[in-house]
């Protein structure tokens, strides 16, 4: 399939519009369809969300994965977990066993809770120990 770029209010957006996307939306809009440039850009608006819909519907976890994981171990130390997921630059990163199997997820905003409850409690903060070298 040809991957076309549609230029819409919201900027470049690489879209696969169907012909069945196009008559979908003339369907959508109702009474007689005089083609002026405002019905077209009518028809335009209609055609977009209907092939963004259809994409939407039929995109599956695989198109969207990151195929290299990057992780950590149970017994990884914070601090060596939070300089891997920033030189990654990634905002999760899953947690494996001995035996490379998933037991969780650290999340950014795991630290930030983290960070709050050391702060609120313990007069510091994750970032000044994680920071003090």
């Amino acid at each position: 399939m040809k991957k076309e770029v549609l230029n819409t209010a919201f900027g470049s957006c690489p879209v696969n519009m169907s012909d069945e996307d196009i008559l979908d939306a003339m369907k959508s809009i109702p009474g007689y369809l005089d083609i002026t440039p405002g019905d077209f850009k009518e028809i335009f608006g209609y055609a977009y969300r209907h092939a963004a819909e259809r994409i939407a519907k039929s995109l599956l976890a695989k198109d969207v994965m990151t195929v290299k994981v990057i992780f950590v171990t149970a017994t990884t130390p914070l601090k060596d977990t939070a300089a891997k997921m920033a030189a990654h630059g990634i905002s999760g990163i899953p947690v494996i066993d001995d035996r490379g199997a998933g037991v969780g997820v650290i999340s950014e905003k795991d630290f930030l809770v983290m960070d709050w409850i050391i702060y609120r409690y313990c007069s510091g903060s994750f970032y000044k120990l994680y920071h003090r070298r």
